[in-house]
Order: C-alpha cells, then structure tokens, then sequence
C-alpha cells in the first residue's frame, strides 16, 4: 500500500512538472512571439509545435511512401501480365513460322 502511495506522490510530481514546463515553455514563447512581431517573415516556433509539426510530416511521408509503393507493385504486375500475353503471342507466332 505504501509503495502506490509513493508511485502516486511520483506522478503527480511528475505531472505537476510537466504543467510547469509547458507553462515557461508558453511564456517564453509569447515573450518570443511579442519581441519577434515587429521583425518581417521572422516565425518563432516552440519546440513542441516543432515536434508536432515533425511529427505530422512523418506520418504523411509514411503515407505517400505506403501509397507509392502500392502504385510501384500493381504497376510491376500489370507489366508483367503484358510481358506474359507478348511472350504467348511470340511463341504462337513462331509455331506458325515454323509450320510454314
């Protein structure tokens, strides 16, 4: 019982840091966001929006990557079946050659 009392006590420090994190992390972020407004096309990102960003980009890459080679096999296939109804009409073509 003592143990998930202390495993407890740790993640609620554990998530009362994290909340304390993210709040500098947004505070330095609006200090950025304020002292950068004035500067043209300068963009200031925090880390996490960055890392979200990262990570969406991954997953679509992924996607394109899965989609394209779906595209690449049926593209192979379809190749081949050509391949093989060419390969059928030369060896007719040459039966009849022969035959002639």
């Amino acid at each position: 019982m003592e143990v998930d009392a202390y495993n407890a006590n740790q993640e609620t420090e554990i998530d009362g840091a994290i909340v304390q994190l993210n709040e500098e992390v947004n505070s330095v972020t609006d200090r950025q966001v304020k002292g950068h407004s004035d500067s043209g096309n300068n963009v200031v990102m925090s880390g996490i929006l960055f890392h979200e960003f990262i990570n969406i980009l991954m997953t679509e890459f992924d996607d394109l990557k899965a989609r394209m080679m779906s595209e690449s096999i049926k593209l192979a296939e379809s190749i081949k079946a050509v391949a093989d109804k060419m390969s059928n009409k030369i060896e007719i073509v040459l039966k009849i050659c022969q035959t002639v």
